[in-house]
């Protein structure tokens, strides 16, 4: 469902051991309790993320899946500092959903910026015709 890739900041999990299962309404929650094996509330999602979102949950949070999602209504990349942003001219709500998801996620935290920036250098040094998208991690930077 997400091409080996984090649900949530779309790297390739480091190794088999770091492709784990997140619960997005967390187990923890007594509000999630019977959603703990549920397919619905189940992503794969590096450790990183994983760590950083721990047992966070807010109502705004972005489902990843979510028939109406893409990155072009929520977010801007900034491909100087390689950090993801909220869009700017999208709905108040919108602007909210996003701010909250970069927040729990740690979107921009250091190690993404670093991953971000050599993954976009090794992205403009190859010729298009050898590019497939999906041997790339963070392929938002490269759709838009």
């Amino acid at each position: 469902m997400t091409d080996h890739h984090c649900a949530y900041c779309d790297h390739f999990p480091a190794q088999v051991s770091d492709d784990t299962i997140d619960h997005f309404g967390p187990k923890g929650d007594e509000r999630f309790y019977l959603l703990a094996y549920e397919w619905t509330n189940l992503y794969s999602g590096c450790a990183d993320c994983q760590k950083v979102k721990n047992e966070q949950y807010d109502d705004a949070l972005l489902r990843p899946d979510s028939d109406d999602f893409s990155f072009e209504r929520y977010f801007t990349y900034d491909y100087d500092h390689h950090k993801i942003e909220v869009r700017g001219d999208a709905s108040t709500a919108d602007q909210d959903c996003a701010a909250t998801t970069i927040r729990i996620f740690g979107l921009n935290r250091q190690g993404l910026t670093d991953a971000r920036r050599h993954a976009w250098e090794r992205y403009i040094g190859k010729h298009p015709a050898a590019i497939n998208l999906l041997d790339f991690p963070y392929r938002f930077m490269f759709e838009l």
